[in-house]
């Protein structure tokens, strides 16, 4: 007869064996899903990107308008409230704008699944739309479109330019 018992030493490699195989099998969706919760490298947080860059263009629209408002305030005894007055006002203009480019840029490139001049017309058309709101639904359009064209001529152009240059420093 054949003694079908393993011994102890084997049974215990056997079972784990077993183990590793059950626990790899079933780690492997939750290892899955983790993956797939963290964000990638290559993607980008459109809303943090938005938000750092309306607060960066609202400094620097402060800055500006600050600076503007005490060299062109001609009476001396409100010229430091005026300027500062001048300087909210550019911040908050700045900080929408550079806001709104970035996360509308970010955000068609993220739907589109292109880095074109085209995501950087439809963010300056949503910049525009929002510089020109207060003026009505005429003033807006005009402004989607200007600067919808500026944004896809210069940007666009800059864009075209850096892929070129990278395709030609590759060849």
């Amino acid at each position: 007869m054949v003694n079908s018992r393993k011994s102890p030493k084997a049974h215990r490699k056997s079972r784990a064996f077993a183990d590793e195989i059950g626990n790899s099998v079933s780690e492997a969706p939750k290892q899955e899903a983790v993956k797939e919760s963290q964000p990638k490298a290559g993607q980008e947080l459109c809303l943090l990107n938005g938000v750092a860059a309306s607060v960066g263009s609202g400094i620097l629209g402060w800055v500006v308008g600050f600076g503007s408002g005490v060299t062109r305030r001609k009476c001396e005894g409100k010229r430091f409230q005026t300027s500062i007055q001048k300087g909210n006002s550019s911040a908050k203009t700045f900080g929408l704008l550079g806001g709104i480019y970035t996360f509308t840029a970010c955000a068609s490139k993220k739907l589109r699944g292109k880095d074109d001049a085209v995501n950087l017309a439809i963010a300056g058309c949503a910049s525009g739309v929002v510089l020109g709101w207060d003026g009505g639904p005429l003033s807006a359009m005009q402004s989607c479109v200007g600067m919808g064209a500026f944004s896809w001529l210069f940007d666009g152009k800059r864009l075209g330019e850096k892929v070129s240059a990278m395709s030609w420093g590759q060849e």
